[in-house]
């Protein structure tokens, strides 16, 4: 599956997951999924992940690319744990490993349970940084599945300058412009957040949120 969805506006404020970032932050998530047609929602088959046979966790994608990223911007990169077997998995911690660029990039360092049929969110937070061009991170991922124990998860984009700071008046900063997940499964749901700011002195208006497809379903 192959699809393409645009954000065309802000929302409501919404969680921080644990961003630190000491200005008003508003989240827009996005979760989506396609179906096999008919335009019902299709159940996910049951993966196997690490090829263990009772292997249950699994995340929404193995590598996620976030285009272009202004120097100072801070944000998140947000990975979805999904556990699809009957008993409860751990996850975490995890480990970020610079592969290209410069540090500017943290992680979940304790744990959490994920419960069976159910998805937990790790966020990797990221930003700002202290050098232009592209970047990689790496993300290994601990968890008590025995046919999982280490997953390796990626996250790239380029950083470049940002804007002259605003005279006055309200600002508004995104943290990323696009998200590419890669190729996912038809049923696959996928989870990934924009972080909205406002730089600006004075109060920013925001009005709803409103998600358009442009390819896919």
């Amino acid at each position: 599956m192959n699809t393409k969805a645009l954000i065309a506006a802000a929302a409501r404020p919404g969680a921080r997951l644990g961003l630190k970032l000491g200005l008003p932050v508003i989240t827009v998530a996005l979760l989506a999924a396609c179906g096999s047609g008919g335009g019902g929602s299709a159940t996910p088959q049951t993966p196997k992940a690490g090829g263990g046979s009772d292997a249950s966790l699994v995340f929404d994608k193995r590598t996620v690319h976030l285009g272009n990223i202004e120097q100072d911007a801070q944000g998140v990169a947000t990975f979805m744990a999904l556990n699809y077997g009957a008993m409860p998995v751990d996850v975490g911690p995890s480990n970020v490993k610079v592969l290209q660029g410069a540090d500017g990039a943290s992680a979940l360092q304790g744990s959490l349970s994920v419960l069976p049929q159910e998805a937990s969110l790790v966020p990797v937070n990221i930003g700002p940084f202290s050098r232009l061009g592209p970047h990689r991170f790496q993300l290994d991922v601990a968890s008590s599945d025995p046919g999982a124990k280490n997953t390796t998860l990626y996250v790239d984009f380029n950083v470049v300058e940002g804007l002259e700071p605003a005279s006055g008046g309200p600002r508004l900063r995104i943290d990323k412009q696009s998200i590419d997940g890669g190729n996912v499964p038809y049923d696959w749901p996928l989870y990934e957040q924009f972080t909205l700011r406002n730089d600006g002195d004075a109060p920013l208006a925001l009005g709803g949120a409103a998600v358009r497809v442009e390819a896919g379903c």
